[in-house]
């Protein structure tokens, strides 16, 4: 068994000039980013749903679910081994790109394969979404391509690459939306977008990732065996993600239909845009961690989880706030349905952004062999769970599984995470910071009925956007000012 140094240390000891500096481009970088593609995927999904509606979305959430689930399997964690390992050296950074490139080939047919032979079993009486799983199909190897190039720019701390690259990915989904919509198209028409939206995106990550690492590919079978070995326990870890994260879409396909499929489906779409939120830092934080000692390896890991903690707590009370009216406006009444599941969607976003977090920590520190027996047995609670639940309460249920899924995990990554390092974090503040999210989230409330706040059109949402970003703020800034201080008034808010 490894000692361990558990010599002490001050957790909140400033890092580097130098570190905080890389950590901050590369998080505002991929934070640019996603926030841009974020709000041009959320036109884009404004302009789908109202076109297709409740029943004609459900199928096609149906389909990129399971679709999802097998993509992992392209993955496979080669992505996250590449990061780590790249990373780590430049020695060798040719041949693990090349060997994890054709790994990621190989996995990601073997996926698309599987994807096919799943969709029929369980959509056989569903033709409409079964179609749509076997145009989704190729998508699987283009997906395989974009982790692994993706994962050789983060590790090159070329997280503005990769930002100008998601924000692309948006804007050739919309513009394919809206082709769709002046031709009056169907759902098909959608799922061709897109995969050919993936597919161009994973050929330009390739080519610009080969420019920073370039690929030795050699096809080597004893190689690749070995390289697929190392990242199963990641890549089996990914795929249980998946897997419990999209049962509830599966099972409300079988037991519930489309109607409430779309409006769910609508829910987890705006709920993965904020489950996302862990990339930003971690990524920011892979090469800087990866070259650090275990001293400032631990001051990483505290401001980390610090940043995490203060980024996720405000989510769900805003959510409570907001969720109705965002949904209406961005869906339409037809999906007003969703705005519940959101809400509940929220508090899980909250305790995932924390696990994301610790989960790549302990990628990081080696210790992914030892992840697939937690996450083999939170998947089977939660697919057990949504068995029981979800014929019986909807999306509701299913929405409320994931809460309890991530409540074990965080249970497990976090005893995890100090058995591989014996470190604790300071995490007292935790209780005083969720009361003064709650107090900001209390007074917004009581602004909003008391003024009797809709959410408008026109420069009036624009000034109501403002004013809610600001309060986020606000509730952030109070949020990461407790944590990084005792529990001392003065300290917090100054004399």
């Amino acid at each position: 068994m490894r000692k361990l140094d558990v010599s002490p240390i001050d957790p909140r000891s400033a890092l580097s000039r130098a570190t905080r500096r890389r950590i901050l481009q590369g998080t505002v970088a991929r934070l640019a980013g996603r926030a841009a593609g974020g709000v041009v995927s959320l036109v884009a999904l404004h302009y789908a749903t109202r076109y297709f509606g409740p029943s004609a979305w459900g199928s096609i959430v149906a389909a990129i679910a399971l679709y999802t689930v097998f993509s992992a399997i392209g993955d496979f964690g080669t992505g996250k081994i590449t990061s780590r390992e790249v990373a780590r050296t430049s020695e060798g950074a040719s041949s693990v790109y090349g060997t994890s490139l054709a790994a990621a080939t190989l996995l990601g047919l073997a996926g698309a394969g599987l994807l096919v032979a799943v969709g029929a079993l369980l959509y056989f009486s569903h033709g409409e979404t079964l179609r749509y799983v076997l145009v989704l199909s190729p998508a699987v190897l283009f997906m395989a391509w974009w982790q692994t190039s993706a994962s050789v720019l983060t590790a090159r701390e070329r997280n503005d690459v990769r930002a100008v690259l998601d924000v692309g990915s948006s804007l050739l989904l919309l513009a394919g939306v809206l082709v769709i919509l002046s031709l009056q198209e169907s759902g098909l028409w959608y799922v061709l977008v897109a995969t050919g939206s993936v597919a161009l995106t994973a050929v330009v990550a390739l080519v610009l990732a080969s420019s920073y690492v370039k690929p030795h590919l050699a096809w080597d079978r004893r190689q690749i065996k070995r390289f697929v070995r190392r990242s199963a326990p990641v890549g089996a870890s990914l795929m249980l993600f998946a897997l419990y994260l999209r049962v509830g879409v599966v099972l409300l396909t079988l037991f519930r239909g489309d109607r409430e499929v779309g409006a769910y489906g609508v829910a987890v779409q705006i709920a993965m845009f904020i489950m996302s939120t862990p990339a930003f830092l971690m990524g920011a934080v892979l090469a800087p961690f990866m070259q650090a000692d275990r001293r400032e390896r631990l001051r990483l890991t505290q401001h980390a989880l610090w940043l995490l903690i203060s980024v996720s707590l405000p989510i769900p009370v805003f959510l409570g706030l907001f969720a109705h009216g965002f949904v209406t406006m961005l869906s339409g009444r037809s999906f007003a349905s969703a705005a519940h599941p959101l809400v509940i969607l929220g508090v899980a976003s909250t305790i995932w952004c924390v696990n994301i977090g610790v989960l790549d920590l302990v990628i990081n520190e080696g210790g992914e062999d030892r992840l697939l027996r937690p996450l083999g047995q939170s998947a089977a609670l939660s697919i057990a769970m949504s068995l029981l639940v979800v014929p019986w309460f909807g999306m509701d249920g299913a929405a409320c599984v994931i809460i309890g899924t991530e409540l074990v995990n965080l249970y497990q990554f976090t005893r995890l995470h100090r058995s591989l390092t014996g470190f604790v974090p300071d995490l007292r503040a935790v209780v005083p910071a969720a009361v003064g999210v709650a107090v900001v989230a209390g007074v917004s409330q009581l602004v909003v009925h008391l003024g009797s706040v809709r959410i408008s059109s026109g420069p009036v949402l624009v000034a109501q956007v403002l004013a809610a970003a600001t309060l986020y703020g606000a509730a952030f800034t109070l949020c990461y000012r407790l944590l990084r201080r005792r529990w001392d008034p003065v300290a917090v808010f100054g004399a």
